[in-house]
């Protein structure tokens, strides 16, 4: 129950360093066919490390302190419930609005 929390918390860190300690946007580098203004790249950089940091968060919680008085059995089922449809969804939704967000500000790349 708390390896989604602590990879969307090192996916979370992995952004905010590259961005703070190197000076990156890696969303940039990952997806490099996208041609983007960097201003651009910076805020997808910023809103993908928030929802990580808010999935981590929203795991933990679910996994450990909702509904906190049902046996453990119960806890896990609704846990597992959780992990399968609303972390799924959650991030479908996220990607989705990013796409729109992203496809309003890219930029044909040049044809040579």
């Amino acid at each position: 129950m708390w390896k989604p929390t602590v990879l969307y918390a090192a996916f979370c860190a992995i952004l905010v360093a590259g961005k703070i300690v190197f000076r990156r946007d890696l969303l940039a580098y990952v997806l490099k066919d996208l041609t983007l203004p960097a201003p651009v790249w910076t805020r997808v950089t910023w809103a993908w490390a928030g929802f990580f940091a808010f999935m981590a968060v929203l795991n933990w919680y679910v996994a450990f302190h909702y509904r906190a008085d049902l046996p453990f059995e119960a806890r896990e089922a609704t846990w597992v419930n959780f992990k399968v449809w609303g972390g799924i969804g959650l991030f479908l939704a996220f990607a989705v609005v990013q796409g729109f967000f992203l496809a309003r500000h890219m930029t044909e790349p040049s044809k040579s």
